[in-house]
C-alpha cells in the first residue's frame, strides 16, 4: 500500500503551544502545519513537517531537527488503494 510520511515535532492540548512550536521551525529552515484532531474528549494540535517524497529526504530533515534539539516522531498515513478495473 502507498503511504505518505510526515515528521511530527509535537502534539499539544493548547493551540497556542502548537502555534509557538510551528513558529519556531522556520527559524531552522522548516515549514510546518498544524493538524487539529479530536481524540476522545481532548482536542490535540499536532505540528508536522512534510509530506516527504522519499525516506532519504525525511531522514536528512530528521537528523537536522534532532541536531537542533527538536524531537520528532515518524507519522505514516496510508493512502486508500486505487481500485483495479
Amino acid at each position: 500500500p502507498r503511504a505518505i510520511y510526515f515528521l511530527q515535532t509535537g502534539a499539544f492540548g493548547n493551540v497556542a503551544d502548537a502555534e509557538e512550536e510551528k513558529a519556531r521551525l522556520p527559524l531552522l529552515g522548516f515549514e510546518a502545519r498544524i493538524s487539529s484532531v479530536q481524540e476522545g474528549t481532548t482536542m490535540l494540535h499536532k505540528v508536522r513537517t512534510g509530506p516527504y517524497k522519499s525516506m532519504d529526504e525525511l531522514n536528512t530533515d530528521r537528523a537536522r531537527l534532532t541536531q537542533n534539539g527538536v524531537e520528532t516522531m515518524l507519522v505514516k498515513i496510508a493512502l486508500p488503494q486505487e481500485e483495479k478495473r
